[in-house]
């Protein structure tokens, strides 16, 4: 038992690493939190990330299921990031378009023109672009219960969703007979439930000697 404590102390430490205080355990007081130097006014002492969650029925509509974020905030500032990014673009055309008349003003023969055509814009999206204006509301491909702000967030929760079996309950999960919070509270424990499922999985793992790739994915503390 203490072998199992020491090492869940020192998994613990990890995590408040590059915080200003760590995590202390004494007889009689338990675990505690004791700060490693002075703590400026307003600084972030600690974060702690929720083990599971879930959202209320009227909410899943409006909000990823991963990260909480808000489709239509979401949906602005990525109208604003491209718009900013397509300024950005047109003062690098504007400034490739008189270098080539500089260069072309230049140019000792017809040759030297034919070379500077290169530097036209095709006008096709670069992969940044493309990521900016990316669908605000992607959901999972398979139970559609599932709605997320991005591509990011849907692979960030693919392993608890998919490997941990929620996503398969849900498919088949009929939830119209019970009260709207109720059905958060359900899904608040199915989500629990389906990430211990990943953990206990990765131990074996472990156990084994297999390489664990996924827990990364594991939530918002990996």
């Amino acid at each position: 038992r203490k072998m199992a404590d020491d090492e869940e102390l020192k998994e613990l430490e990890k995590l408040y690493e590059d915080f200003p205080v760590k995590v202390c355990k004494e007889e009689g007081k338990g675990r505690f939190l004791v700060a490693k130097r002075k703590i400026k006014q307003g600084e972030t002492v600690m974060v702690a990330h929720p083990y599971s969650w879930s959202l209320l029925a009227d909410q899943k509509p409006l909000n990823c299921r991963f990260c909480m974020g808000s489709f239509s905030a979401l949906s602005r500032k990525r109208t604003l990031l491209l718009q900013i990014e397509n300024e950005n673009k047109r003062e690098e055309r504007e400034k490739k378009r008189k270098e080539k008349e500089k260069r072309v003003k230049n140019a000792d023969d017809e040759e030297d023109l034919v070379e500077n055509e290169d530097l036209e814009d095709d006008g096709d999206l670069d992969e940044e672009e493309e990521e900016i204006i990316e669908e605000v509301q992607v959901p999972c491909p398979k139970c559609k219960d599932a709605v997320y702000c991005s591509k990011k967030c849907l692979n960030a929760d693919s392993t608890v969703h998919n490997l941990g079996g929620e996503c398969k309950i849900l498919s088949s999960w009929d939830t119209h007979a019970f009260h709207p919070e109720l059905v958060a509270e359900m899904e608040l424990a199915l989500r629990a439930l389906s990430r211990r499922t990943v953990e206990l999985l990765f131990q074996e793992k472990k156990k084994k000697g297999e390489k664990v790739e996924e827990e990364e994915h594991l939530g918002w503390d990996k």
